[in-house]
């Protein structure tokens, strides 16, 4: 029928409403999305090795609440040894089976991947919440790999209030835009910084090996030639001291000898002591 009202009291049963019904109703002032109560509601995160978890919050789909009260693990296949893919976390809401729930879309794999399409018709309406960058051979998900859609009102979207939500595409979309370009910047900047520097730190540290060797030889050279020079004095001292030695010596025979011996005279010459027999 064209017109619709709700809810009045039954009276032999003749107001009777169906879960669409509701639904329609409670789809007129609240949009599809995430109630986004903090940064968190509903937030995938990294968690270990290929595994990733789902944090509590709620969703409205279609005039439906989702709520999920604790975090939930996906584990997600194992990355291919050549090739990327996107594998897209939803909350479903399943027409068919009367559920809502999240799930794991996988992605396709390519050398560029994109994620998988999101499922909104007669049979179900699917709300994107984040999508992984599943690198070829990565065994680890890290944050840097998830991307988080609940912004974006293309894909997901938060719930505002009465009637429309307010459209953050065009700043998810800017946002996205800048953060892969300066991804892109940082890394390439980042590793031209580092080709330079170690080009220089090779250089450099080449020098200072070349110039630390040179003036190791070079007090080697010193230190030798000192050392050298200075025993040389050494000798030349001890030779004068026993030099003078001997003369006091033989000075103090010849003493002796003149005063206690008759016969022989007694002299010293070029610090040697002679004695000569005389008659």
């Amino acid at each position: 029928m064209a017109e619709s009202y709700f809810p009045f009291n039954s009276v032999s049963g003749d107001r009777k409403y169906k879960a669409e019904d509701f639904a329609a109703y409670f789809a007129q002032f609240l949009g599809n999305g995430v109630f986004y109560a903090s940064s968190e509601a509903l937030k995938l995160k990294e968690s270990a090795d290929m595994t990733v978890s789902l944090q509590a919050g709620g969703a409205f789909i279609a005039g439906r609440g989702y709520i999920n009260s604790t975090a939930l693990s996906f584990t997600l296949d194992t990355a291919d040894g050549s090739l990327n893919r996107i594998d897209r976390l939803a909350i479903r809401c399943d027409y068919s089976t009367r559920k809502i729930y999240a799930v794991i879309h996988k992605g396709t794999y390519s050398a560029n991947p994109v994620a998988t399409d999101l499922q909104r018709d007669a049979d179900a309406y699917e709300l994107a919440i984040a999508d992984v960058y599943v690198g070829k051979g990565v065994l680890k998900i890290t944050q840097a790999n998830i991307t988080d859609q609940r912004l974006n009102t293309t894909v997901c979207g938060i719930v505002t209030g009465l009637v429309t939500q307010a459209d953050t595409t065009d700043i998810f979309n800017e946002f996205e835009s800048y953060l892969t370009q300066f991804k892109a910047t940082y890394v390439t900047d980042f590793n031209q910084w580092v080709a330079e520097h170690e080009t220089d730190w090779t250089t450099w540290s080449n020098d200072q090996k070349t110039s630390f060797s040179a003036w190791v030889d070079s007090i080697k050279n010193i230190l030798d030639d000192a050392a050298a020079g200075k025993l040389e004095l050494e000798i030349e001292a001890l030779q004068t001291r026993a030099t003078n030695l001997e003369s006091s010596k033989a000075e103090q025979v010849l003493k002796d000898v003149n005063d206690t011996t008759k016969g022989y005279s007694l002299f010293i010459q070029s610090g040697t002591l002679w004695v000569k027999r005389v008659s």
